[in-house]
């Protein structure tokens, strides 16, 4: 008789903490009941929208980033590509709250979590434990609006990879493991379960799955092409599997290492059987999922571009370290932008991150001051969020606190700019709003070296002059101040 063999024991090991899989194996078997003979939509793409729930610890420390998000929606929908399902941004919800974030499984995560759901989306809850150590993520049944469940968890350092969220969504969608039974035994173990299995699985309910297919309708997830699976977990190295485990007919088992619904992540690649894609498609259009079918076509538009950043001028000085104002071009096909701003090249360390609609966006935020910073621009749509970031750009603060800027300022030029002393200088600004507003210059030190008065400024674009006669070759602000905002442009003047 050979010697059995030995499985492979790490500290822990990565897992799906779905709970209640016989519940979602019912409700499957029924929705395959439902839908037979029903006519299912071919030949166009139906979007899903998702609710991304960004949760914090209750002091907001701890989130997960919005560029992660965005990697996550990117790679899911290069995952589902093939089945004509595309997933969109309904909402990015910032939550704080202590109990989802560290424990939502528990009885009051899970009451705190039902009081969060809306009905309209996928409703995925991005935390920073999801039950335990190894636990990556799960989705909590029953499918269907009502009771507060229906939702996925993730854990925000998984949401981004390859297969944690397309694993999750798939049992949203109606997939069962492949080794469905074997969840809480630990994996197949020839010192436990024998070389050749039996008919059941350990769970004592599930049949387990013959490598001929004569019982893969009844045995397992019950789907004809994922090939026996019981687990293998510990007998598995680089996407290779050495263990030699029989089915209950005695015939080797051959398992699919590169699945999305088993256990296996070192495979670089995954997929989704023939089978499995036609269990989900299935189940979308059955009525327990209405309501992620809301018959919206979401900005479909593929980005092939990255920003052209305006403003600061690469390697910048400003005067100040807050309030400041970053601009850039549009990029076609893209509604949001996502702005990331830090002292690190790698966006590391303390970054400010913001989400606007526009091109430009202000840092009203204290800066460090007298220190260079980096900052980029990701395009995005609701749908398309694989663009790249623009190439990073820097400026240097200041040391002073500025106030606000005027918010009906839409641009603001000095024409020319050096110029020489005793030119004329004009100041153009384009106003969105009329405003009033006083026109200075100042020194570096603040000094005001001009005064020239309250001027009203009419929507569109205003020329004012600004001569420069008495003033000293040097660098100088010209400053434009109302109630409500200050605005600042560099002024050289040479000799």
């Amino acid at each position: 008789m050979p010697a059995l063999l030995t499985a492979q024991q790490p500290e822990w090991v990565p897992f799906c903490g779905t709970k209640d899989l016989n519940l979602l194996r019912n409700q499957v078997r029924q929705a395959k009941a439902d839908m037979e003979g029903a006519l299912l939509p071919r030949g166009g793409t139906t979007y899903v929208p998702i609710r991304f729930f960004l949760v914090a610890k209750s002091d907001g420390s701890s989130r997960v980033s919005e560029k992660r998000v965005l990697d996550a929606l990117c790679v899911l929908n290069e995952n589902f590509a093939e089945m004509d399902i595309q997933f969109y941004i309904k909402q990015l919800k910032f939550l704080n709250h202590n109990t989802i974030y560290s424990n939502p499984g528990s009885t009051s995560g899970q009451f705190a979590i039902a009081n969060q759901m809306v009905y309209d989306a996928i409703n995925i809850f991005i935390t920073g434990d999801a039950g335990g150590q190894g636990v990556l993520g799960y989705y909590q049944p029953p499918a269907g609006p009502g009771g507060g469940t229906d939702y996925i968890v993730v854990l925000k350092n998984e949401i981004h990879k390859n297969k944690t969220l397309s694993h999750e969504v798939g049992h949203f969608l109606g997939l069962l493991h492949p080794f469905h039974g074997w969840e809480e035994s630990g994996g197949w173990d020839p010192n436990v379960h024998g070389m050749q299995v039996g008919f059941w699985a350990p769970d004592g309910q599930t049949r387990n799955e013959k490598m001929d297919g004569s019982n893969c309708n009844q045995a397992a997830d019950e789907i004809c092409d994922t090939p026996p699976d019981y687990l293998f977990w510990n007998f598995v190295t680089n996407c290779s599997y050495f263990g030699q485990a029989r089915d209950p007919d005695g015939v080797l088992v051959v398992p699919m290492l590169d699945n999305f619904m088993n256990y296996i992540f070192s495979c670089n690649e995954n997929q989704f059987t023939t089978g499995q894609k036609n269990v989900m498609t299935n189940f979308l259009f059955h009525p327990l999922r209405n309501y992620v079918r809301p018959n919206f076509t979401p900005n479909t538009q593929v980005i092939t571009q990255t920003p052209t950043l305006k403003r600061p001028v690469n390697g910048e000085t400003l005067p100040a370290r807050n309030n400041i104002k970053l601009e850039w071009d549009p990029v076609p096909g893209a509604d949001q932008y996502l702005v990331e701003l830090s002292i690190t090249v790698g966006y590391s360390v303390n970054p400010i991150r913001k989400i606007t609609s526009g091109t430009s966006v202000v840092i009203e935020e204290e800066l460090l001051p007298d220190r260079l910073y980096y900052w980029h621009v990701k395009p995005y749509n609701a749908s398309y969020t694989c663009a790249d970031f623009s190439p990073s750009e820097t400026f240097v603060t200041g040391s002073v606190l500025a106030s606000r800027e005027i918010e009906e300022v839409e641009g603001l030029a000095l024409l020319p700019n050096p110029v020489n002393r005793g030119v004329e200088v004009l100041l153009e600004v384009n106003a969105q709003a009329p405003f009033e507003a006083d026109l200075r210059v100042h020194d570096v030190n603040g000094r005001v070296l001009l005064d020239l008065g309250r001027h009203f400024l009419p929507a569109g674009t205003t020329l004012l002059s600004i001569p420069t006669e008495g003033i000293a070759p040097g660098m100088h602000f010209v400053v434009l101040q109302s109630e409500r905002g200050r605005n600042t442009r560099k002024l050289a003047v040479l000799p």
